[in-house]
């Protein structure tokens, strides 16, 4: 037995995410689902007054996308989900305090 973060386990969790299901049917319900509670989510937890929460949110969300990739086959729609990803995360670093926050 190999000892926990071995070699083969790391290669493992990169081929496939071990969180989701296993199939893209799977993953899109999931994501569907996952996606439209966090947006509620944000909608109580602002920017202005939640921000560590709000930005847990936002790299949760930005997760699933990067989670839901594995699956996507088109690579039209990997780069619209890998461009939500960067519209989503990109004006945090603008907005959060260096010193605050890092």
């Amino acid at each position: 037995e190999q000892a926990e973060g071995s070699t083969s386990e790391r290669t493992i969790s990169k081929k496939q995410p071990s969180c989701i299901g296993t199939t893209f049917e799977t993953a899109r319900e999931v994501f569907r689902l996952a996606n439209h509670y966090f947006g509620k989510s944000l909608q109580y937890f602002l920017m202005d007054g939640w921000v560590t929460e709000h930005v847990r949110i936002l790299q949760e969300l930005s997760q699933m996308y990067k989670t839901l990739i594995f699956w996507e086959k088109d690579r039209k729609r990997v780069a619209a989900m890998l461009k939500r990803r960067v519209r989503m995360l990109g004006p945090v670093v603008d907005i959060l305090n260096p010193k605050a926050y890092v």
